[in-house]
């Protein structure tokens, strides 16, 4: 019930509460982990092996998404593309000629291009 609100006690979680105990217990867990390691190193594995374990799947996964990514693009509307002209990022703005103008040129405006683009926003 909501009415027996009482602190909770967290003493049991606490690792110095008694020392020994934590000690075996985190020494209990280094063994496992060294004896883990020399196993695997035994096989031959490490971490790069771990890792090359899994590039087979997930060749696999591209591959069946690139397949099925082809597919739909291919299905969706054939022939949309020579319908609809190519607008890059400026157009799609609707920013105004000399702005236009200013972007797509590959090189930093001047002080008259900016003049220029201020005052003929259209």
């Amino acid at each position: 019930m909501m009415d027996d609100l009482r602190p909770v006690d967290f003493g049991p979680l606490d690792p110095w509460k008694d020392p020994e105990r934590y000690e075996r217990m985190v020494q209990s867990v280094l063994r496992r982990a060294s004896a883990e390691l020399e196993r695997r190193a035994l096989r031959g594995e490490g971490p790069l092996a771990f890792l090359a374990g899994w590039m087979r799947p997930t060749l696999t996964a591209a591959a069946v998404v690139c397949a099925v990514s082809l597919g739909v693009m291919t299905w969706s509307r054939p022939g949309a593309e020579a319908a609809v002209p190519q607008r890059n990022v400026v157009d799609e703005l609707g920013l105004g000629a000399p702005v236009s103008l200013l972007a797509l040129e590959e090189q930093p405006p001047t002080s008259s291009d900016l003049l220029l683009a201020v005052e003929d926003p259209r």
